[in-house]
């Protein structure tokens, strides 16, 4: 098996604001994490651990954000918080629903598609309140 990963991370996906593009390749790796397990057909040893991971960091990362688009005046912080409580809804929905199943594939293309989608447009909407 050659192992690939599920997201491969690429500069492109750097908004310029070390914490956050730290923190969204931490997201990504657990992501690949879920995802090697997976190939390995061992996600029932680990699969409730770390999505359990990929909930608490996401939290924190949201946190993190947040107070950081709170500190700079980011006039759209309300819209972007509902699209954080919304993924965080729909994470433990999904993700309890994958452990249930045994059946993780539609939580692997909700992580995927959900943190592309944001890191590449939802988030670069504030990086100029931030420089």
């Amino acid at each position: 098996m050659d192992h690939k990963l599920y997201i491969v991370w690429k500069d492109s996906y750097c908004i310029g604001i070390p914490i956050i593009d730290e923190q969204h390749r931490c997201i990504v790796s657990i992501i690949n994490s879920i995802h090697y397990f997976i190939e390995e057909h061992r996600e029932l040893d680990v699969l409730n651990s770390i999505i359990d991971m990929m909930v608490q960091y996401t939290v924190i990362h949201f946190m993190t954000e947040e107070a950081m688009l709170k500190e700079a005046g980011y006039s759209h912080i309300e819209e972007h918080v509902l699209l954080h409580q919304h993924l965080i809804k729909q994470l433990k929905v999904v993700s309890h629903k994958a452990v249930q199943d045994c059946d993780v594939e539609p939580l692997m293309k909700l992580l995927k598609a959900w943190w592309l989608s944001h890191i590449n447009h939802e988030d670069r909407k504030y990086v100029p309140f931030m420089t």
